[in-house]
């Protein structure tokens, strides 16, 4: 698959970055290896800590160097962060922050929009800490 036809998802678990399906080899880690992770605190949604912003700088210089990629930003929650719509703000707040930094740096003709889902797009079920922080995250959908 040609790089200009890319269909992936980035998961920027505050932020996580991986990449599904870049026929070029992968751009950032596999999806499913959260050792690497970065994730989002609980109800957490308003400053990006040194390491996430590591991490958008990294996202930046892939950006940089793959032109005609486009982003969606989608944020996300988990169940323990409050009732549907307190999830609901919290992941739109989320997937703005990120946007906005992108937007920042240089990318804003490349951003496409942001989006907040909530707890509906969960990718962890279980009742740990540890493994609720996995639904805290942001995605970038690239096209």
């Amino acid at each position: 698959m040609m790089l200009s036809r890319l269909a992936a998802t980035l998961l920027i678990s505050a932020v996580y970055v991986s990449c599904v399906g870049a026929g070029e080899g992968p751009l950032f880690v596999d999806p499913a290896d959260f050792s690497s992770a970065l994730f989002f605190e609980a109800r957490q949604s308003s400053v990006l800590n040194r390491s996430q912003i590591s991490q958008l700088e990294y996202v930046a210089e892939t950006l940089e160097s793959h032109p005609k990629l486009r982003v969606l930003v989608k944020g996300h929650a988990d169940t323990s962060e409050g009732s549907e719509a307190e999830c609901n703000a919290i992941s739109e707040r989320r997937a703005k922050l990120v946007f906005d930094w992108l937007a920042a740096h240089g990318f804003e003709s490349r951003l496409k929009g942001h989006e907040g889902f909530g707890k509906s797009q969960l990718v962890d079920f279980s009742e740990t800490e540890e493994q609720r922080r996995h639904n805290r995250r942001v995605e970038l959908a690239i096209e």
